[in-house]
Parts: structure tokens; C-alpha cells; sequence
């Protein structure tokens, strides 16, 4: 599988401080992705934009996924990730 980080505008009617909607919305999201095959591995949300990460076999199976949602082309961006990085790859002190 590939990895991408799926970066998105924030729905105008999404309420972030909302721990309900916050719910439905991850629901929304798992139930989606699971529907095109595809793995979500966790998000972030900033002031403007949301971000996930995304295990899926083919590029145009997240198309498929933001189609499902009403996602426009131009609310989307896609970046395959070709590396992971973090402490886990940290070497040790010298």
C-alpha cells in the first residue's frame, strides 16, 4: 500500500471545538475511506486546513473517497509520502 497525506479545507460548517461533531465527522471519515479500500491512520486539524494520513493501494481511490463526501477537486491536495520519519528513527546519543 501507499501512503499520502491528504490535506483539506476545513468544511465552512465543520465546528472543530465540537467534541460531537468532531465525532460524527471521524465517523463520516472512517466510513469513507473503508468504502474505497482505503486505511486512515490518523489526522491533524489547524487553523484553515485538515491533514491525514492514509494507507491506500491507488492514488484514485482517495479521489473516489472525496467524491463520496462532496470534497471539490480544489478543496484537495494529495502528497504521497516517501519516507516516515520521527523519534522511533532517532540514533542513539553519542
Amino acid at each position: 500500500m501507499l501512503t499520502y497525506l491528504v490535506e483539506r479545507v476545513i468544511p465552512p460548517t465543520f465546528h472543530v471545538a465540537d467534541p460531537d461533531e468532531v465525532a460524527r465527522h471521524c465517523r463520516w471519515a472512517v466510513d469513507a475511506y473503508r468504502k474505497v479500500g482505503a486505511v486512515w491512520l490518523g489526522g491533524l486539524v489547524t487553523e484553515d486546513r485538515m491533514f491525514s494520513a492514509v494507507a491506500v493501494e491507488r492514488e484514485a481511490d482517495l479521489r473516489c473517497y472525496a467524491q463520496s463526501l462532496g470534497i471539490a477537486d480544489a478543496d484537495m491536495t494529495l502528497r504521497r509520502v516517501v519516507r516516515p520519519i520521527g523519534p522511533s528513527y532517532a540514533q542513539a546519543q553519542s
